[in-house]
């Protein structure tokens, strides 16, 4: 509690959450699961305080009050802390599907793997075509970011094609659906 006992939110080891928006699969959540995964809540909320606590002459109550009720939720970050390896490096998020491959259940002539998938417990393929250069991409963009890729697909589909696509082990993180509803 501050000076006048009024709570104030826990800051260390947590990422920011708005409510705004909480519909399951909107993209607002989706874009604030991004910026929780990364860490960007933790740093403005931590900013948008310190103006508060200072009681700069260019934040008035209602600022203060915005600041505060954006403030509402706390939970644990989707992404460990950036490792020394790729401490000077920028993260780069990079979709799965339709940016580094197409996939489809329909058999084609020109498909790079087969991925097994259980559904219900029917083993269904799933034809995957990867994007021209894929693979030389990554391993090209991983000298200069970290890199971590997400997919609306769940892990039982997305992790036997990433470890195809990435035999070098370029991609640092992998978030799936179930991180994101």
């Amino acid at each position: 509690a501050d000076k006048n006992g009024k709570q104030q939110p826990i800051l260390t080891g947590a990422r920011r959450v708005s409510r705004e928006g909480s519909r399951r699969g909107s993209i607002r959540n989706i874009i604030g699961n991004f910026w929780s995964a990364l860490g960007l809540h933790e740093q403005q909320q931590q900013e948008d305080l310190e103006k508060v606590k200072q009681g700069g002459s260019s934040t008035s109550k209602l600022q203060t009050s915005q600041v505060r009720s954006k403030a509402i939720e706390l939970r644990p970050s989707l992404l460990p802390p950036v490792s020394p390896n790729d401490a000077d490096k920028k993260c780069l998020v990079l979709d799965l599907d339709e940016t580094l491959v197409h996939s489809s259940f329909r058999p084609t002539d020109n498909y790079d793997f087969i991925i097994p998938v259980n559904i219900d417990g029917t083993i269904h393929h799933v034809y995957v075509c990867k994007r021209p250069g894929a693979e030389e991409f990554l391993i090209e963009m991983a000298k200069y970011y970290e890199i971590v890729v997400y997919t609306a697909s769940l892990s039982k589909y997305a992790d036997p094609l990433l470890d195809k696509l990435d035999p070098e082990g370029v991609i640092r993180y992998r978030l799936y659906r179930e991180h994101c509803v």
